[in-house]
């Protein structure tokens, strides 16, 4: 019976070649189409995953908000968040593995003749611990200079290149504004993230040197934390968000 079936099958082929080419043809194409599209969703999944593996695992950025509630704008309010904020999440909270304070802004950094538009983050050494970054040239900022609010710098791959080109910076002196800090230290190249970001284009100063150089503030835009392994970044969010409300820098909500 089989045997029979097979015999009138493969003379159905022969009797009507082109529409059993036909048929194959739309089977491997539609199976090449499955093929291409779990590839495709694959490597997006490994490129999205890598990406945020290079910020860091297990990484939170904490940032001050504000709820409203109805058309009258009644809300909570949170109040922008100090250096003391972040030493305590960092030091009080089981979940947390460390914290940094961050602030930025888009500056201008002039070297000569040349100029180039940049990113200027103000944070300390625990930034590029958290955020997995490595200082391959030079140095990072010592704790003297985060507490003295030196005019040091750390620059990334994309203004050293705009900036100097083949040429050592290392000693050299950059101006920000009114700032000139001196580069003390090169940072990894990153390369662009997935969503297209230029990860190099930045240049690190210490926290008070931006607040009070740059920013004019001491305020903390926001605090970037890395979560101890064997807790979820949502206990470690729910444990922050506890302390910043006994800390009052939110109301409750």
């Amino acid at each position: 019976m089989l045997w029979e079936t097979f015999k009138l099958a493969v003379q159905a082929i022969f009797r009507n070649p082109m529409r059993s080419f036909l048929t194959v043809l739309g089977v491997v194409i539609g199976v090449a189409a499955v093929i291409a599209m779990v590839t495709i969703g694959s490597g997006s999944s490994a490129s999205v995953t890598a990406d945020v593996e290079s910020l860091g695992t297990n990484l939170l950025m904490i940032t001050p908000g504000q709820q409203t509630f109805g058309p009258g704008g009644r809300g909570v309010v949170s109040r922008a968040f100090e250096t003391s904020d972040v030493d305590k999440i960092a030091t009080q909270l089981a979940s947390v593995e460390n914290a940094a304070p961050s602030g930025n802004k888009q500056l201008v950094a002039v070297y000569g003749n040349a100029n180039y538009r940049t990113t200027v983050n103000g944070t300390d050494m625990r930034f590029l611990q958290i955020t997995d970054r490595a200082v391959v040239a030079g140095r990072g900022f010592t704790s003297v200079e985060e507490q003295g609010g030196k005019a040091v710098c750390l620059l990334g791959d994309t203004v050293r290149e705009a900036l100097f080109g083949s040429t050592d910076p290392i000693g050299e002196h950059v101006r920000l504004k009114s700032l000139s800090c001196e580069v003390i230290g090169l940072l990894e190249a990153k390369g662009a993230s997935s969503m297209g970001m230029d990860q190099d284009d930045i240049i690190i100063i210490p926290f008070k040197t931006f607040g009070r150089r740059i920013a004019g503030t001491m305020d903390v835009s926001m605090i970037y934390v890395a979560v101890n392994d064997g807790f979820s970044t949502e206990r470690a969010s729910n444990d922050i968000t506890a302390l910043l409300r006994d800390l009052r820098r939110i109301g409750p909500g």
